[in-house]
């Protein structure tokens, strides 16, 4: 019977890790002089102390799928050109981190090349006008950083907060038809959970996933942090 009931057990946390949700990471490398791209290069993506591999195609192409929410760090290496080093790439789950064309330098390696992808970021995402995600370096430079139901009503246009700020309102939906997530999980309020356990806060004020039921309203889904978020962030503040 104890058998059984651990590989019941085994089972119900396989089924529970599958159904995490999970992001990529795209981009192109290209010369910097030429703008042709830059085939066969190697490119990593930094998670806790792992890394983890990939090569461009023949168009500089390169991809990473699979990531959990959090900040990574990006390397890409040719023989040749510089390393050029991304730090500050903030992955969301169900989404695509693009980071566009990278430009390599040929020549003399002179060391990497660092910047970061969170200060031009867009809080609205063209191809999902209803969606807008709130990311960890945004939050804590909120004056709301402390209420997060104060926060979502601040920035998200369409979103109302009740005057005592614990009830958030969508424009055109009756009182009790939002919902709140934190890790997949529902819950009845944000009230009090601790704005430094944040990683992103994903608010959907129309056409919210079937995952989240039959809403007429809208959703906040909060994406927590975890050790190799923090760890991460920290190995993007200090470049090699």
């Amino acid at each position: 019977m104890k058998k059984y009931l651990t590989l019941a057990l085994l089972l119900l946390s396989l089924v529970g890790w599958s159904q995490t949700p999970l992001g990529e990471i795209r981009g192109t490398l290209v010369d910097s002089t030429t703008k042709q791209p830059v085939p066969n290069a190697y490119v990593f993506v930094l998670t806790g102390s792992d890394s983890i591999a990939n090569a461009t195609d023949l168009d500089g192409d390169f991809i990473f799928k699979g990531l959990k929410s959090g900040i990574y760090q990006v390397k890409a290496s040719c023989v040749g050109y510089q390393t050029r080093v991304i730090g500050g790439v903030q992955v969301i789950a169900n989404q695509v981190k693009f980071l566009g064309k990278i430009p390599m330098n040929f020549g003399i390696e002179l060391g990497g090349i660092v910047f970061s992808e969170d200060g031009g970021r867009k809080l609205l995402d063209p191809d999902e006008p209803s969606t807008m995600v709130i990311i960890a370096s945004e939050i804590i430079k909120s004056p709301n950083q402390r209420e997060l139901m104060k926060l979502v009503g601040s920035v998200v246009p369409g979103v109302l907060t009740s005057d005592n700020g614990k009830e958030i309102h969508f424009r055109g939906a009756r009182d009790g038809a939002e919902a709140y997530y934190i890790d997949g999980v529902r819950v009845r309020s944000l009230e009090g959970y601790p704005s430094q356990a944040v990683g992103s806060i994903k608010v959907y004020t129309g056409g919210v996933p079937a995952q989240y039921g039959d809403l007429t309203g809208g959703v906040v889904a909060i994406e927590t942090k975890s050790y190799f978020d923090l760890y991460n962030a920290w190995l993007a503040s200090h470049p090699e």
